[in-house]
């Protein structure tokens, strides 16, 4: 199997954080991470991940607000081939007690905003983990030794559809899905080397999640803001050169 079709999302975001050691991957209000920093995060984070119990198709969900911590997880289960299950935390507690349940999740990752919506849902006796905790679980382990997932087949993102015709529905995205996607972005948005990403749509969406990982493949720096917050995003938009900008209207109503 040659590189192209070997390739899954850990390993071309791999490939870019050696290339791009330095340049900042991620900036979050006064906070950054280099690539080279992002890259020995996630390698720890993916060991501890394994320290839970965490193996390869087992489902991670996570249930916060946009975050640093959202996209390191979704790296380190690309690194193990776990499959991270985005909650949508708009949805009521039914909605959301039926997409855990079409998910499965072995783990919850869950911010403390929404800490007290998840307690009011029956979730099983699945292990329950703050997100807020994932920087220091990385900060304490090893980087992670073992395999990485090397088959470009094996789902990566489970994003719930609205819902318009019944329940919501899990959608399953592979790597192979992922690395297409951001493919036939930069070709057709002629995004250039240098260009970043304001990700403020929720990372429950496609449209945070996927731009976000496509962005991290492929150099950008990724902007991250919790959700509509003007005055970050009017400040990334004025010092950053953005090669894109996602705005739908019914989501910012």
């Amino acid at each position: 199997m040659n590189l192209a079709t070997a390739s899954t999302v850990y390993t071309l975001f791999r490939a870019t954080a050696l290339w791009r050691d330095a340049e900042i991957a991620i900036r979050h209000r006064e906070d950054t991470w280099s690539y080279g920093e992002l890259l020995e995060i996630i390698d720890r984070l993916a060991l501890a991940l394994r320290g839970l119990g965490l193996k390869q198709g087992d489902r991670l969900a996570i249930l916060s607000e946009n975050r640093p911590e959202y996209t390191m997880l979704q790296l380190a289960c690309a690194r193990i081939g776990a499959i991270a299950a985005c909650l949508n935390w708009r949805l009521a507690n039914e909605e959301l007690k039926h997409c855990i349940d079409t998910v499965t999740p072995e783990i919850f990752f869950v911010s403390s905003r929404f800490k007290a919506k998840l307690a009011k849902i029956d979730c099983g006796d699945k292990t329950t983990v703050s997100i807020e905790t994932c920087l220091p679980r990385a900060a304490e382990s090893e980087r992670d030794g073992g395999p990485c997932c090397d088959d470009p087949e094996m789902g990566l993102l489970l994003l719930n559809t609205s819902g318009t015709t019944g329940w919501p529905k899990s959608a399953l995205i592979s790597h192979r899905a992922e690395i297409a996607r951001m493919t036939i972005l930069r070709m057709d948005l002629g995004i250039e080397l240098g260009d970043a990403f304001l990700a403020w749509a929720p990372m429950f969406h496609m449209g945070g999640t996927e731009h976000t990982l496509s962005s991290l493949m492929m150099g950008s720096c990724v902007i991250i803001t919790d959700g509509l917050d003007l005055d970050s995003m009017l400040d990334a938009i004025q010092n950053y050169q953005l090669g894109w900008l996602i705005l739908m209207p019914a989501t910012i109503e």
